[in-house]
């Protein structure tokens, strides 16, 4: 067979305006968003997909998007916030329950979640803010212009999902794996500003973890490692025992990271190792992607996976969206491809062993045509496609050594059109070679030909210089202290390790960012800079504080000037001032070290805010006891901890059935008529923790402090039940002695009782 050859050797951001009668049409009834996604059938250990993104929101329109994307987490751009809590319902096998929560900022007026297009059988249980369109189909959550507003659906979901060799989804009896199958995992919105960002976040009711549609759901263990501009974390299912620990998988990510050139990295990848009964194999795109841990050859499918969330196409935040149909065979080739020239070069393979997985492995695939228009998840297209493209990069490193195949991936992944057609991939590959290797291209994927794989693939990858520069890298990144309490000002250092920082003199910059509504006080900020001997860098000037993506102070800035390569250690002291929230939330942190002549590199950590103690409500009865079976008023008497009273509490009993609200002077009246017994009110206002009172109430209908016993004469004239007698009282006993309605003996025990009181 022959080689892809030549005859000579040579020396975005987009805004897609949707028209409103086009962007009706994706949400009328059955009109589903052309969603691009990668199928589960394929090479049992080599899969991969993920949903791509669906239209882009103008003011004054509607739009879809999917779960994951970079565009969703733009900071400066209003906010939907959406959360998925999940609860395993172990008692239920084979289903889980879901409560889906939406918070739409004020720009947002409508919110279609996808639930009712979800694939496997779902029954919503209840909903709150939501209402079901009937005429549509669908869940809507609607909201006056300028207001936020929050919805809630639950419903229960089927877990299960079979594929080719075991599951793709699945509950067993300690664990469950779920994906965009069972979370809706796209929204269409309607919105009168800014295209909104979308936050998203996952909770299990007992132990799991959540990342970009996907959730597992039991005891896991979990490890980060830091890549170029991207935190990988991997996370393990009890009893997965994958052929790499968690720790290996994600410095092996975080390897493959820092030198896959092509763009398109999201600044967090999330990847899970899962047990049997989850399939060999996997499935990837977005931020995340699955592997399953009795997958045969586990490095190279976790590079393929991972080499999904890479692909602009599956990835769902920007152009382009999809790839044509005569490109189809390229989003599994370029995945099996780099699976295996990655696994060989961290060692996982041997050199013959990557040249047999190109070759060999791929003979009884040879002479199938890839650009057929037949779908991208045929065999042909993992096992034919890694063959030309491994060929096709052998070719393109023997120009010269300054490009390589990923050099075109990296053009694919930033072409400015919906869609991305052979046409573009042939033209990027011309420009690196010449017109003969594109003619040979034409004739390895159009027709049964194959190309042959060099013999000494060493020698063939050694001559490019393209891997030769290390890029700077950032890791091992924390904050001390990690947790604080929410709106307080903290003192606090974030240290992190930054290596292959050019040492040519030429300005550096780092900065340590925050969010938003996290702000840095001026006062004490402090940098410094260490190289690996423990040798102080100078930090030029002071470090200076500036607004990041749309927050105040929240960035602090300063500059080193190596003259030496520098692989050490940075340290900032700082005073935070942390957000108020009224639940745990964990709150990123990103430092970053821009290099004039090496890039950018960035690594992330989490700041956890938890909600500050509640001021305590302090409360009072008068009186704190009544008689039995007769009607009293009680004053219930709210204050703060200062003494100062508090409007709006709510005072509530069950067992008295009674509400009521606190006035301006922090009181209120419960009117208590009960048997024998004690009764308690529960007393709450916001901003404040919950308090409690009892109310007593007495047997026999006896005031407390009553001057005569239940059941006496004069108890029949203390007409107003507060156990005393009143001259009034008295004046009553003796009308009725007078009219012969009582006795002088009962007349002397009102007597004696007006007396004691």
């Amino acid at each position: 067979m022959d080689t892809l050859r030549s005859v000579c050797s040579p020396g975005r951001t987009a805004l897609v305006l949707v028209a409103l009668a086009v962007l009706a049409s994706l949400v009328s009834p059955g009109a589903a968003a052309a969603v691009g996604t990668v199928d589960s059938s394929g090479p049992t250990d080599l899969i991969g997909g993920a949903p791509a993104t669906v239209g882009a929101a103008n003011n004054s329109t509607v739009s879809y998007v999917e779960m994951g994307s970079d565009r969703a987490r733009t900071d400066a751009a209003p906010t939907i916030r959406q959360r998925f809590e999940v609860n395993r319902t172990p008692s239920v096998p084979g289903e889980v329950t879901v409560t889906y929560e939406a918070t739409l900022p004020g720009d947002v007026v409508e919110l279609y979640p996808t639930v009712s297009r979800l694939p496997v059988e779902y029954e919503v249980t209840s909903s709150e803010n939501f209402t079901y369109d009937t005429e549509q189909g669908r869940w809507e959550l609607r909201s006056s212009y300028g207001e936020r507003t929050t919805g809630r659906l639950v419903y229960t979901v089927a877990t299960n999902v079979t594929a080719s060799g075991g599951y793709d989804t699945v509950e067993t009896d300690d664990w469950a794996f779920i994906d965009g199958q069972q979370l809706t995992n796209g929204l269409g919105y309607l919105t009168f500003g800014d295209d909104p960002s979308i936050d998203t976040t996952y909770e299990a009711v007992r132990s799991g973890y959540g990342a970009d549609g996907r959730m597992f759901l039991g005891e896991h263990g979990t490890s980060q490692a830091a890549g170029t501009n991207q935190t990988v974390t991997v996370v393990e299912g009890a009893d997965a025992a994958p052929p790499l620990s968690a720790s290996t998988t994600a410095g092996y990510v975080a390897n493959v990271s820092g030198k896959l050139a092509i763009g398109d990295r999201d600044p967090d990848v999330t990847a899970f190792l899962l047990p049997e009964p989850i399939r060999p194999g996997g499935r990837g795109g977005g931020g995340a992607f699955w592997v399953g841990a009795s997958t045969s050859r586990f490095a190279e499918t976790v590079a393929h996976e991972y080499i999904h969330t890479r692909q602009a196409w599956l990835d769902g935040d920007r152009l382009p969206e999809d790839v044509d149909s005569d490109l189809d065979w390229f989003t599994e080739g370029s995945a099996d491809y780099y699976g295996g020239y990655y696994a060989w070069r961290a060692g996982y393979l041997s050199e013959a062993g990557f040249r047999s997985y190109l070759d060999d492995e791929t003979t009884r695939y040879a002479d199938s045509v890839l650009r057929d228009g037949v779908d991208t998840t045929q065999l042909k297209n993992y096992y034919k496609g890694r063959r030309v493209l491994g060929s096709l990069d052998a070719t393109i490193r023997g120009f010269g050594g300054n490009a390589t195949l990923e050099t075109v991936f990296r053009r694919i992944n930033t072409v400015d059109n919906a869609s991305v057609s052979y046409a573009t991939f042939r033209e990027e590959v011309v420009a690196v070679t010449n017109a003969s290797v594109g003619d040979s291209l034409d004739r390895f994927t159009g027709t049964r030909d194959a190309p042959s794989i060099p013999s000494d693939l060493s020698s063939v990858y050694a001559t490019s210089t393209a891997e030769s520069t290390p890029p700077v890298t950032v890791g091992n990144l924390s904050i001390s202290p990690a947790t604080v309490s929410a709106n307080e000002t903290v003192d606090g250092t974030v240290s992190f390790e930054v290596g292959e920082v050019s040492g040519d003199g030429n300005t550096d910059t780092v900065s340590v960012t925050l969010p938003t509504d996290v702000g840095v006080v001026a006062e004490g900020l402090n940098a410094s800079v260490t190289d690996a001997d423990g040798n102080a860098v100078a930090v030029t000037g002071s470090p200076e504080l500036t607004d990041a993506d749309g927050g105040s102070n929240n960035r602090v800035l300063f500059e080193i000037s190596p003259t030496a390569d520098l692989n050490g250690t940075v340290s900032v002291a700082l005073s935070l001032r942390s957000p108020v929230v009224d639940r745990n939330a964990s709150v990123r942190v990103t430092a970053s070290v821009r290099d004039s002549a090496r890039g950018t590199a960035s690594a992330n950590t989490t700041l956890t805010v938890e909600p500050a103690a509640p001021d305590l409500l302090s409360v009072s009865l008068s009186p704190s006891t009544v008689a039995a079976n007769s009607s009293a008023n009680v004053t219930v008497t709210v204050t703060d901890g200062s003494g100062s009273p508090v409007a709006d509490a709510s005072v509530t009993s069950a067992a008295l059935g009674v509400t009521e609200t606190t006035g301006s002077e922090g009181n209120a009246t419960v009117s208590v008529r009960a048997s024998a017994g004690t009764y308690p009110l529960t007393v709450s206002a916001a901003g404040y923790g919950n308090a409690t009172a009892t109310v007593t109430v007495t047997e026999a209908g006896l005031p407390q402090g009553a001057v005569y016993e239940a059941g006496s004469v004069a108890a029949e004239f203390d007409t107003n039940e507060d156990g005393l007698v009143g001259i009034t009282e008295l004046g009553a006993a003796a009308e009725a002695y007078a009219g012969g309605d009582l006795s002088i003996r009962g007349l002397g025990a009102v007597a004696e009782a007006y007396a004691a009181s």
